[in-house]
């Protein structure tokens, strides 16, 4: 069933090309991803460098997602000032529309990447979301080594290169500064969503798609994840009555209520 979208009363300026304008850190990141595995695909066939997509135009579109990382990077003083992202629509759904006229949650600078609404389309709680900013952690260093492998695959893109590499080390060292639960409950277990504040959002099955696709390349993840999912699962309250493993964390899951 195609959810029904209520364009009206939107901040953003919408295109044909652009359905809603939720802005989601995990789809820029796996454009970068999927030219990565595309690259570890094709890299040792003579026969693909003709017909290469990382061209010229490949190159503006990574630019342009390098730019949006250091912009959606900023305080929430500096959006404020110069929002570089708005989103604000009617809607009797909280999780569908931002606060604070549309930039959503406050955050201070610490290295991550603002993401205002999650993989699932929910607006998040606090606005730097951990998982994507694992993904983003993976994509970044993809790039960097796809630039830095010297194949007649890709244009020259050293600089870039280096700026993805650059971005993908401030943020890794920013999830384990600040991403690392500090809750007595759940010690040194991934949180969900944080502000740089000191806030932090725990959810049961805290990883969810993006740090699950990601893990395998990152050992620090993985341990992470699996302690996480382990220990989240034993005290979570909202559990599928024939699945009681299986935690829920979004309003578009379907779940039964206790009897």
């Amino acid at each position: 069933m195609v959810r029904r979208v209520n364009r009206k009363h939107i901040t953003l300026t919408l295109t044909p090309h652009v359905r809603e304008g939720k802005f989601e850190l995990d789809s820029l990141m796996n454009f970068l991803r999927l030219s990565h595995s595309y690259f570890t695909a094709v890299v040792n066939s003579s026969a693909a460098v003709t017909l290469s997509p990382f061209d010229s135009t490949w190159l503006l579109a990574v630019n342009k997602t390098l730019e949006v990382v250091v912009n959606m990077s900023r305080s929430f003083d500096e959006q404020y000032m110069q929002p570089s992202y708005k989103f604000q629509r009617e809607t009797h759904v909280p999780s569908d529309t931002l606060l604070q006229f549309g930039l959503g949650p406050p955050s201070r600078a610490c290295g991550l990447v603002r993401s205002p609404f999650r993989a699932s389309d929910d607006a998040t709680n606090l606005p730097m979301n951990i998982p994507e900013n694992a993904l983003a952690v993976v994509s970044l260093k993809g790039i960097a080594d796809m630039c830095a492998h010297g194949s007649k695959l890709v244009v020259a893109c050293d600089e870039i290169g280096d700026v993805a590499s650059s971005l993908a080390s401030a943020i890794d060292a920013a999830i384990f500064a600040h991403g690392v639960s500090t809750n007595s409950r759940f010690p040194g277990v991934l949180a969900f969503e944080v502000d740089c504040f000191g806030n932090q959002v725990i959810f049961a099955r805290c990883a969810l798609s993006s740090i699950t696709n990601c893990h395998t390349s990152n050992v620090h993840y993985a341990a992470l994840l699996r302690r996480c999912q382990f220990t989240l699962s034993l005290v979570t309250a909202l559990h599928r009555l024939d699945r009681p493993a299986e935690p829920i964390v979004s309003r578009h899951s379907q779940f039964c209520s206790r009897r």
